[in-house]
């Protein structure tokens, strides 16, 4: 065998190693995708757990006793009916509320959260972006949020005052 010979048989054989590199990669690329997309639909159920258990201790809050039920719906309604002790735990309440909805927010962002379960959210925070109490706390505490965050509540409370 020549010295040619020998060049074009390791040319051959450097070939194949590649070509058994390439498929090795792309099959490694693609149980990679597969561990990636089960890990995505890991962190959303995760996501969608925790905020089944904040909603449920957030309403639970407010539902425990009828002092606390009541401070909450008169803060929300008509915020001017509460001392000034008893509108500082009202602020305590919503504002559990407001950090549980910029937590949600923040998930939904980052895609934790689906975008149905985000719509429902948003629907329930803007019943409560219109009432009295939240617009009074809001003047006090706005710029207290982090910066995504505020901009979607300032977003939702324009759309609670336009017409219809």
């Amino acid at each position: 065998m020549t010295l040619s010979e020998l060049g074009d048989l390791g040319d051959f054989l450097g070939g194949i190693g590649v070509i058994v590199t390439l498929v090795y990669l792309a099959l490694q690329i693609r149980q990679n995708t597969e561990q990636i997309r089960q890990n995505s639909s890991i962190v959303r159920a995760s996501a969608t757990a925790s905020l089944a258990q904040a909603n449920k201790e957030t309403s639970l809050l407010v539902a425990r006793d009828a002092e606390t039920n009541s401070l909450f719906w008169t803060g929300l309604d008509t915020p001017d009916d509460l001392s000034k002790e008893d509108f500082r735990r009202f602020e305590a309440i919503l504002s559990v509320f407001v950090q549980a909805f910029a937590q949600n927010y923040e998930l939904h962002r980052e895609g934790a959260l689906t975008d149905e379960t985000w719509t429902a959210q948003q629907r329930a925070f803007l019943w409560m972006v219109e009432r009295p109490g939240f617009l009074r706390f809001w003047e006090r505490w706005k710029g207290t949020w982090p910066a995504g965050a505020e901009e979607l509540f300032e977003a939702a409370i324009e759309r609670s005052a336009e017409p219809g």
